[in-house]
């Protein structure tokens, strides 16, 4: 029986459908980084509580498959933009790593794209009444417009490709 889009990913994924076509355009060093933000991803969301989503997959099947979307459909093949597939959720999804952590692994273009794509500078002005979950969405979205920060605009829309066609009823 052939493996279904819901079965949990393992290494030989991850191996073959992102380590070797970035094996093609990276060097060794970017490899390592393209590892370590795998890694980071999968032992973020693994500690997520529950672990898994309401289809039962593992929370971080969504950042491989961005991550994915950005390499093979999208082709970018720069390095920064792949490692910020795979961490786009850690900030707000883990709470385990902080903006300073990504940036002494990744370096700050990283760190920033991350914290771009995170919700959480937002969460206690809602918590604490300055704002409400209208505006904190609206405040959000204005970041991806103002054109800043390329790579996180393009994760952004291959993040939403993703929820799009893994949506549920439509």
């Amino acid at each position: 029986m052939g493996r279904t889009n819901w079965e949990e990913p393992n290494d030989t994924v991850f191996i073959e459908q992102i380590l070797v076509p970035a094996w093609r355009v990276m060097l060794d060093e970017e490899l390592q980084h393209l590892r370590l933000a795998y890694d980071l991803c999968k032992y973020g969301h693994s500690q997520d509580s529950p672990p898994r989503k309401t289809t039962g997959e593992p929370y971080y099947v969504h950042p491989m498959a961005v991550a994915r979307i950005v390499l093979d459909e999208v082709q970018f093949m720069d390095p920064k933009i792949v490692y910020i597939a795979f961490l786009h959720d850690v900030l707000e999804d883990t709470g385990l790593f902080s903006v300073h952590h990504l940036q002494m692994v990744f370096g700050r273009k990283v760190a920033q794209a991350v914290k771009i794509l995170s919700k959480n500078d937002f969460a206690a002005q809602i918590r604490d009444g300055y704002i409400t979950r209208e505006e904190s969405d609206r405040l959000y979205f204005q970041r991806f417009y103002n054109g800043d920060n390329w790579r996180a605009t393009a994760v952004k829309l291959a993040d939403r490709l993703h929820n799009l066609r893994t949506a549920k009823g439509l």
